[in-house]
């Protein structure tokens, strides 16, 4: 597989990034993306108020650490500290609502238990998964 990366900048700062498939393989090579204006916008309104105000905090501890032994994780921890965002993110331009989650980063909603936090996490990235908001490219 050969990919070729560019990234999008505004005023210096990179907004998105872009893969652009050169060669892919004979089998398999699709790659899947979900809209997750669309996943926002199919949400229930009683969902979009309770989630409104939340935060999540997000780490690489759940797909990369497994990777690294304790020291590395307590090293990389320290040098990057996981960042919180909001669940709900607007678009600084149009003013629309986007979901901001996933499970290979979410930990936990800020203020709340990893129990606790499973129910909403789980939800919203399950809300990612329907095929009406996905695209997948060969």
């Amino acid at each position: 597989m050969t990919w070729q990366h560019f990234d999008v900048t505004r005023m210096g700062a990179t907004i998105g990034a872009i893969l652009h498939g050169i060669k892919g393989p004979d089998v398999g090579g699709e790659t899947l993306f979900t809209d997750m204006y669309a996943a926002y916008d199919g949400l229930p309104d009683d969902v979009k108020e309770k989630i409104e105000s939340l935060d999540v905090e997000h780490t690489f501890m759940h797909t990369f650490g497994s990777f690294l032994t304790e020291e590395q994780k307590a090293g990389m921890l320290q040098a990057y500290p996981p960042p919180t965002h909001p669940i709900v993110c607007t678009h600084d331009v149009t003013g629309r609502r986007h979901l901001y989650v996933n499970r290979g980063f979410a930990s936990h909603v800020v203020g709340r238990g990893s129990e606790e936090s499973r129910e909403p996490i789980d939800l919203l990235c399950r809300q990612a998964d329907y095929p009406e908001y996905q695209c997948r490219f060969h």
